[in-house]
C-alpha cells in the first residue's frame, strides 16, 4: 500500500521537455514546480521512469530525479550523434543509440559502455530486449 501510494503521489508531476527547457508541472493545477534549462535549442528526447527524468539531445544525456527535479548528473556524447537518439530503460539501465552508436549509461549518467556499429550505416536506430522496444524515430 505504501508503495502504491508513493507512485500516485509521484505521479502528479507532469514533465515536459521543449526549447532547450524540462520542466516539472503539477498535474492537477499546471504550476511549475522546476525547471532546468538544457542550453540545447534542439529536439529533446525524453524518458520519464518512477523515479528519474532523462532528456538527451545529439550532444548530451541530463539525469533528473523523478518527482524533485534534482539534477542527478549530466554526460557529454564523445561525438555528437547523427540522428535524433532512441533511449530504452530497462533492467536500471539508460540505453542510448543513434548514427550507428549505442551507448549503456546508469541513470546517473554514468557511461558503462559504448559500442561503434557505424560501419553498418549511420542512421536512426531502434532498440529492444523482450516486451519492451523503443522504436526508430521517423518524424
Amino acid at each position: 500500500m505504501y508503495r502504491e501510494s508513493q507512485a500516485q503521489a509521484a505521479a502528479q508531476v507532469l514533465v515536459v521537455a521543449f526549447n532547450g527547457f524540462v520542466l516539472g508541472l503539477a498535474r492537477g493545477t499546471g504550476q511549475v514546480l522546476w525547471q532546468h534549462t538544457l542550453y540545447a535549442r534542439e529536439t529533446i528526447e525524453l524518458v520519464v521512469g518512477e523515479l528519474f527524468v532523462v532528456a538527451c539531445t545529439r550532444t548530451t544525456l541530463w539525469c533528473i530525479d523523478y518527482p524533485s527535479g534534482r539534477m542527478v548528473g549530466t554526460a557529454d556524447f564523445p561525438v555528437p550523434l547523427e540522428t535524433r537518439p532512441s533511449i530504452l530503460f530497462d533492467g536500471g539501465v539508460l540505453f542510448v543509440a543513434a548514427g550507428g552508436q549505442v551507448y549503456s549509461y546508469s541513470t546517473q549518467g554514468q557511461l558503462q559502455w559504448q559500442s561503434n556499429l557505424s560501419a553498418l550505416g549511420s542512421t536512426r536506430m531502434a532498440l529492444g530486449f523482450p516486451f519492451n522496444v523503443r522504436q526508430e524515430d521517423t518524424y
